[in-house]
């Protein structure tokens, strides 16, 4: 009965002591009549009680050791890789890694003497797109962690490799939601190895306390995160406990110094990291400023301006587009995404943006330059919908880009929410597709000039889908690939612009700032009044050509 009711470990402990330990008390003291030596004296007894103390402190270490969050990967790349974890005591552990599962070669450096600790992998042993198996071990001991643990090192920056990531919208409230929404893009995945865990904030609710990061998210996803680098931005529940996403952040081993690519941020609040050729951008927008002045809007134009991949995608919580459980006209946090940063992240043609908060899914059509209110875009809809189509490869074909990476080229955004919560609402104007009270998560794909990104509910079922399907070609003014498409020129003398009379190409006239402020199929001459284009200097778009012009 006392033992039961002692902690585990605990009772095995003092069980090992009662039956090994005290008994050496009680070796008797005897002394050799030839010699006159006592062989059951003080120092023998010392000399025997120290070997058993020893094995007892060494059995009750190793005892002792087990995972409270089993271990995770952080931080991957082609020649890098980061194990973390976090374990029911203090101890530096190592990390055993190789290709073949059962010939683990290489031994990683101790990790710090801590309850939550990382090791970062000897990049000299690592070589692009290869499997790798891990097991962490103290000493001689390898601690059991989850079923399957291993990794595959990212391919080469550039490659055109096919790369899926799982999006996990706002996961992290344990119950039969979430555990449904797993299981169901487990059985559609069928054990195919994953190239990223991306999640869109809100992953420990209601608080982001430690504890709640330990049994609304680690637990039930720690099969998940053991064999795929797993990425995220903070939400609004993260900074309940903590207005500055403390535990968050200490969960969390994210990229500050563009270690996996990208400009350094100084901040796991927002930073990027590259994969094959796609470039991908955390931002946060809930602890940081989110003005124009502020670190993280100036950090995110150095990182557009950078960056040379084919694909940019973007990351955070508050979506620029919802009428569900939250609404994108009334909530500052959404507003400020919206009208600060879409313009500058639309300039740079990111081409994917995932945002979760409400809990549903909401994915709009090929956007550009929709920054007002929902009635102000409503109005505008034929200027600001590139493409009023469906972009299902299935039914009314993808989208498709003239241009690897032209200015304002057009941005899907896509709200993923309903992984583990639900809400209710209604349609927004710039939404195409929407799924309320459906649990579900996303599916990313990219490879080479093809995107495709799909909604998965709880029954592993494909509800929507869409593409976006690229064209190589040459350079534009951004500095990065665009079609070379210039057959059909125009002219400008003035404020008079001079264009073919067969023209069927839209041409597009931007502020500085990135706001969409003419969108014509001009033919012949064509002359914009002043109202609508004051003096001064725009972008415009013509097919494939970009450029900066002045009309006085």
């Amino acid at each position: 009965m006392f033992l039961a009711a002692l902690p585990l470990n605990w009772g095995k402990a003092y069980f090992i002591f009662v039956s090994f330990l005290f008994p050496i008390y009680f070796i008797p003291v005897t002394t050799d009549k030839a010699t006159g030596l006592n062989h059951g004296g003080i120092m023998h007894r010392f000399f025997i009680r120290s070997i058993f103390l020893a094995a007892f402190c060494l059995t009750f270490q190793a005892q002792a050791q087990t995972f409270t969050r089993k271990p995770f990967l952080q931080k991957g790349a082609y020649n890098k890789a980061t194990v973390c974890w976090r374990v029911s005591a203090a101890t530096a552990l190592t990390v055993k890694f190789g290709t073949d599962s059962t010939n683990l070669a290489n031994t990683s450096a101790a990790s710090a003497n801590n309850v939550d600790a990382c090791v970062t992998l000897d990049s000299t042993k690592l070589q692009p797109n290869t499997k790798y198996f891990y097991d962490v071990y103290n000493g001689a001991t390898k601690l059991a962690g989850s079923a399957k643990q291993y990794f595959i090192t990212a391919p080469v920056v550039g490659a055109k490799k096919k790369s899926t990531f799982w999006i996990l919208g706002d996961p992290g409230s344990a119950g039969t939601q979430q555990r449904n929404v797993r299981d169901g893009f487990y059985r559609l995945n069928n054990g195919a190895p994953l190239d990223g865990v991306i999640m869109n904030g809100d992953v420990a609710y209601e608080s982001g306390t430690d504890a709640e990061f330990t049994s609304n998210l680690f637990t039930p996803f720690a099969d998940a995160f053991a064999t795929a680098f797993t990425w995220s931005c903070i939400g609004n529940h993260e900074a309940v406990a903590s207005t500055t996403g403390a535990s968050y952040l200490a969960a969390f081993n994210f990229p500050t110094a563009g270690e996996i690519g990208g400009v350094a941020s100084g901040s796991e609040l927002y930073y990027s990291y590259d994969y094959a050729n796609i470039h991908f951008i955390i931002l946060d927008s809930q602890v940081s400023s989110r003005t124009k002045t502020g670190a993280q809007y100036l950090w995110l134009q150095q990182d557009l301006q950078a960056t040379r991949q084919d694909w940019i995608v973007a990351v955070w919580h508050h979506p620029p587009y919802s009428k569900s459980g939250h609404n994108s006209d009334t909530e500052q946090q959404l507003i400020d995404m919206r009208t600060n940063f879409l313009p500058l992240l639309e300039q740079y043609a990111v081409d994917a943006v995932y945002c979760g908060h409400s809990h549903d899914y909401e994915r709009t059509y090929l956007l550009d330059s929709a920054y007002g209110l929902s009635t102000d875009n409503q109005a505008k809809a034929a200027r600001v919908i590139m493409d009023n189509k469906s972009g299902n490869p299935t039914t009314t074909g993808p989208y498709r880009k003239t241009a690897m990476h032209g200015t304002h080229s057009g941005t899907v955004y896509a709200l993923v929410g309903s992984s583990a919560k639900l809400d209710a609402g209604t349609l927004h104007p710039m939404v195409y597709s929407q799924f309320v009270n459906v649990p579900g998560s996303g599916i990313l794909t990219v490879e080479d000039t093809v995107l495709t990104s799909k909604f998965i509910d709880s029954t592993g079922t494909v509800r929507d889908q869409f593409q976006i399907v690229k064209t190589r070609g040459t350079t534009g003014i951004t500095g990065r690939p665009v079609l070379k498409q210039d057959a059909q020129k125009f002219s400008q003398m003035g404020r008079r612009f001079v264009f073919p009379t067969n023209n069927t190409t839209p041409f597009r006239i931007y502020s500085l700032g990135g706001n969409l402020m003419s969108h014509e199929i001009p033919h012949g001459t064509w002359e914009p009044s002043p109202k609508l284009l004051p003096s001064g200097a725009y972008y415009f778009r013509y097919g494939g050509r970009f450029g900066k012009l002045s009309i006085p």
